[in-house]
């Protein structure tokens, strides 16, 4: 809440340190910082990372965005779909509201080793995320349980991310069946070094903005599974040429693709080298000057 611990944390830091411009990331932590920098100076941009017309908020955030957002000398969205959905719920403010992707650093990865991974070999699907609804990771484990057991000794899934529906999670694991198979890592400080080549990134999400971590799995040429649900992965992912996408909450479509990506590594091959074309647009020398103009930086 705007008053909660948090909040008024926040607001006493902002108040003290006095900071000449504000970068804030998430729609309740954007509004929060609205309200806590209301009366103080200092350039503020606001990032909305989802379709505010696909992501419910209880009240009373909704309420409240329209009026706090007016602090804000910026609001940016990652994603054009994003941008759309944020102009059409608030028309009045569409031009203070710019298009700001993520920008993409590209470094080496880190070697794999087993103080990573529980298991040996470099085949696996790959899910990097916060354990929550949205993600729908639950569709992923009701998918990778259809796999044949051939497919899934050879391709174990790994899930990197906590949340609080990984006791869920882990039970439904359990029910399924796969425990021998689907491996839970928990938070993972350097999740680069998961970004394999010969492994299929997945995201089975119910919304989205523009993952992180899609950007970097495609930056590091790996093949990467999305579902249709929202514009932001669409605009980067395109169906047989720099990933492969199905329709949403189909879990037997899921099931499928997995299948298929894990039978043709000239596919993934394919897949994951278009995809490291396409990040090129998406690096820090690239995007870089575009934030330095929003948050007043030259």
């Amino acid at each position: 809440s705007l008053t909660g611990s948090q909040a008024v944390f926040l607001a006493d830091w902002l108040r003290r340190h006095q900071p000449p411009r504000v970068l804030s990331l998430l729609t309740r932590t954007n509004l929060l910082c609205c309200a806590a920098l209301w009366d103080q100076p200092g350039h503020l941009v606001v990032s909305e990372r989802n379709d505010p017309r696909l992501q419910v908020q209880p009240f009373p955030w909704p309420w409240l965005r329209g009026w706090l957002w007016t602090r804000a000398n910026c609001i940016t969205a990652n994603t054009a779909g994003v941008l759309e959905g944020l102009q059409r719920c608030d028309a009045s403010r569409s031009a203070s509201m710019r298009l700001l992707p993520n920008p993409l650093l590209i470094a080496s990865p880190p070697k794999l080793t087993t103080q990573v991974l529980p298991f040996s070999g470099d085949q696996y699907f790959l899910a990097v995320c916060r354990l929550v609804s949205q993600k729908g990771i639950d569709l992923l484990l009701r998918a990778y349980a259809e796999l044949s057991s051939d497919i899934r000794d050879a391709w174990p899934l790994v899930i990197a991310g906590d949340g609080p529906e990984r006791k869920l999670l882990e039970e439904m694991v359990s029910v399924l069946g796969l425990e021998a198979q689907v491996h839970f890592l928990g938070f993972v400080s350097n999740p680069q070094a998961l970004y394999s080549k010969t492994a299929v990134f997945v995201l089975p999400s119910r919304f989205e903005g523009m993952p992180n971590a899609l950007l970097e799995a495609m930056g590091a040429g790996m093949a990467v599974l999305v579902s249709d649900a929202s514009p932001g992965p669409l605009e980067v992912v395109v169906d047989q040429d720099t990933g492969l996408v199905f329709r949403s909450g189909d879990v037997d479509a899921l099931a499928y693709e997995m299948d298929c990506a894990s039978r043709d590594s000239v596919m993934r091959a394919k897949l994951g080298n278009q995809a490291k074309m396409l990040m090129a647009s998406h690096r820090w020398d690239v995007l870089g000057s575009t934030w330095k103009d929003i948050l007043k930086l030259c």
